[in-house]
């Protein structure tokens, strides 16, 4: 299987450093982090990224609304770019922000933080 490139777009900096350990030891993605959300459309395009994963946070200075808009700015830059949305399971807000997102085609999928890794990497691999 071909590298994938994807970009992990995360506000809590210490499980996307793990994901990237993990990913980078998995050997089926390279993989980049971008810590912040003003700068995810950039570093997608620089980085050329396939995949990216943006993470609705459950605090912090990043609304729901904001990263609906990066899902939609980063389909609009490359419409082949698959988009997941990470997500609170117990945030209803968060669920129907990525249901509502996925039935309007902003994302191609979205993920719960409680996800494993294989459920996870299943996801990434579907974006092949």
């Amino acid at each position: 299987m071909a590298l994938r490139t994807v970009l992990l777009v995360m506000y809590r900096k210490i499980v996307a450093q793990s994901w990237l350990l993990l990913l980078k030891n998995d050997g089926r993605v390279c993989s980049y982090a971008e810590y912040s959300y003003e700068n995810a459309v950039l570093t997608a395009e620089a980085c050329g990224a396939q995949t990216v994963v943006v993470e609705i946070p459950e605090s912090g200075p990043v609304s729901t609304k904001s990263c609906i808009d990066i899902c939609r700015s980063l389909k609009k830059k490359d419409s082949k770019t698959k988009v997941l949305l990470l997500c609170c399971e117990n945030s209803v807000e968060a669920k129907n922000a990525a249901i509502s997102a996925q039935r309007n085609k902003i994302i191609d999928d979205f993920l719960f933080f409680d996800t494993s890794w294989d459920y996870l990497m299943s996801k990434l691999e579907a974006t092949l």
